[in-house]
């Protein structure tokens, strides 16, 4: 209760003097448990490797000893780990041994956590089929159980799926959905990550203001929780607010504050796109000494990772340095490239305008 509430000094404090109560009486089961969640509390802050080393302690002692029931919240948040570290096949993997195990005991609870959270890799990975088919499921089975603490994790996701598409009131509604839920739970992190989200749509449909104002809010809890990648998030979705409104030094000082945080925590995907978008700002203020050093960096997180998304925002803005520095041909090359993959509405605008710079 207290780490949903973001109070994780305290929750540490109460996880460590059981853990080594637990241990004391050599209580397996609920050495298991607390490992789990001490897991869940580093993960909520961005210390990936000491998360993962306390879900694979606590999911060692299930498995080794067949009276604990395997967790199906830490066997997620490992892989939401894995994810986070850039890892999506060993996210996904993990994740799905856990499904196939509920789905033969027909542990629902354990289904509708591992669909849910499998969205989120699938979605990260750039995989919107197939991540959304898995947040129907975990969604219809939350709230087939009640679980208020999954529903909105899946209403959220869904809707970054719909503004994906380009259905931002369909999107809107379900960011309100999942913040009301989160509100009403008191998940401060869960608030944090719906305002970030309302904003980030806000700032896409233009209304700069209103954006500023969500993303303050979220800055301002992720930063009181200490949810590293809350803040990340914040600044970087800043960044974009700034840009686009022409304030160009204001946007580099975020999104140089989205690319210290990231490289702290190995977020790669975060990183990747703070490196893209400052790559954009560095074009329009002719800086191309540090302008060629971001623009390879974010080719080479967006290569690394293999997610279209990110790849494609990158080979853009390759094109646009190539072309900027007199290069026209491997430009063009690279936007014909481009264009003979399956492209969303917005890529396929996104490459009419570079034609359109180009002639």
């Amino acid at each position: 209760v207290l780490m949903l509430k973001g109070q994780y000094r305290k929750s540490m404090d109460y996880l460590q003097t059981a853990a080594r109560l637990f241990e004391s009486i050599d209580d397996k089961e609920g050495i298991s448990e607390v490992y789990g969640n001490i897991g869940n509390l580093y993960f909520r802050q961005g210390a990936y490797e000491e998360a993962k080393a306390f879900f694979a302690e606590s999911i060692e002692l299930s498995q080794k000893y067949d009276f604990i029931p395997v967790n199906a919240q830490i066997v997620s948040n490992l892989g939401l780990t894995h994810m986070n570290q850039g890892d999506y096949d060993e996210g996904i993997n993990v994740q799905k041994e856990q499904l196939a195990f509920c789905q033969k005991s027909n542990d629902k609870q354990g289904m509708a956590t591992i669909f849910t959270f499998l969205g989120v890799v699938y979605l990260e990975k750039g995989d919107y089929d197939q991540a959304l088919e898995s947040f129907e499921k975990g969604l219809e089975l939350s709230e087939e159980l009640g679980n208020k603490l999954l529903m909105p994790i899946a209403i959220g996701n869904i809707g970054i799926i719909y503004e994906r598409k380009g259905n931002y009131e369909q999107a809107m509604e379900q960011y309100q959905r999942d913040l009301q839920i989160c509100e009403e739970l008191g998940d401060k992190q869960g608030v944090a990550i719906a305002l970030g989200l309302i904003g980030q749509l806000l700032n896409i449909k233009g209304e700069f203001y209103k954006a500023i104002e969500y993303l303050q809010k979220d800055l301002m809890i992720s930063e009181e929780l200490g949810y590293q990648k809350g803040i990340a998030k914040a600044v970087n979705t800043l960044g974009d607010v700034f840009f686009l409104t022409g304030n160009y030094q204001r946007s580099l000082h975020f999104y140089d504050r989205a690319i210290d945080v990231t490289r702290k925590i190995g977020n790669k995907l975060v990183l990747g796109y703070s490196l893209v978008e400052k790559g954009a700002v560095l074009l329009e203020m002719k800086d191309e000494k540090n302008l060629l050093v971001v623009c390879h960096e974010a080719l080479e997180v967006a290569t690394d990772l293999g997610n279209p998304d990110l790849l494609f925002e990158a080979q853009v803005l390759q094109a646009r340095v190539n072309l900027k520095s007199g290069n026209r041909e491997v430009a063009v090359s690279i936007l014909k490239e481009l264009e003979a993959n399956t492209l969303s509405t917005d890529q396929e605008a996104a490459i009419a305008f570079e034609w359109f710079r180009i002639n």
